[in-house]
């Protein structure tokens, strides 16, 4: 049984050592030793505290909204996703992970774009109505999950997919390389008719998966 020592403590097995994560990622305290721990047995450990790190900080994980993402915000104020799973285990994102990643960052500027035409000073999350004061505070949802709109592509590309990838040298996430651009240009394309976005409010748009599956 592996061995996990986090913060002085000793985990007998990975599992108790994920559940510690998880449950100090709820009551997020940035201070916390834990962070610098675990960002130190990332397998890319190097490359993902690169200059120096600023602050740990902790957003919805884009791929599974019920569940906190832990990230680094650099000196340089470059910012970078953290695996904590990852950490804990010592090995790094599989080929599906990364695959999810890339897909995401080949349309975050149609995410980015929705965001900066959406948002004024009027806009309110459209669950709870609750106004929202600046365009940081507001987050950009899929109606239907991104995570659907990724399976139907996938499918109708027999899930026939990249299984490689480069490091984008701005975030560190996995992005396409130039030779599957085919692959990347067709996917932003479907992306781009399959979407339907929406403003909401951090709460609600952590939360909204743990009830429903399609708001």
């Amino acid at each position: 049984m592996a061995i996990v020592i986090l913060c002085g403590m000793e985990f007998k097995g990975q599992e108790k050592a994920k559940e510690f994560v998880r449950q100090s990622l709820k009551s997020f305290d940035p201070n916390s030793k834990l962070w610098m721990d675990l960002v130190k047995r990332h397998p890319s450990s190097d490359e993902k505290i690169g200059i120096g790190i600023k602050r740990f900080f902790v957003t919805p994980n884009p791929m599974s909204k019920q569940h906190l993402q832990l990230n680094i915000e650099r000196l340089d104020g470059s910012v970078v996703d953290i695996s904590w799973v990852s950490c804990v285990t010592s090995r790094g994102a599989s080929a599906k992970q990364n695959l999810a990643k890339a897909m995401r960052e080949s349309i975050a500027i149609d995410i980015k774009e929705f965001k900066d035409e959406s948002f004024n000073k009027e806009t309110s999350c459209v669950i709870c109505n609750t106004h929202i004061k600046t365009k940081f505070e507001a987050q950009v949802d899929h109606i239907l999950p991104f995570a659907e709109i990724v399976k139907k592509y996938l499918e109708l590309n027999n899930n026939v997919h990249p299984t490689e990838f480069d490091d984008c040298n701005k975030t560190h996430t996995a992005i396409f390389k130039p030779e599957d651009a085919d692959f990347k240009i067709l996917w932003i394309s479907f992306h781009k008719e399959n979407m339907s976005l929406r403003i909401l409010c951090a709460k609600c748009n952590v939360g909204r998966n743990r009830n429903i599956i399609h708001a």
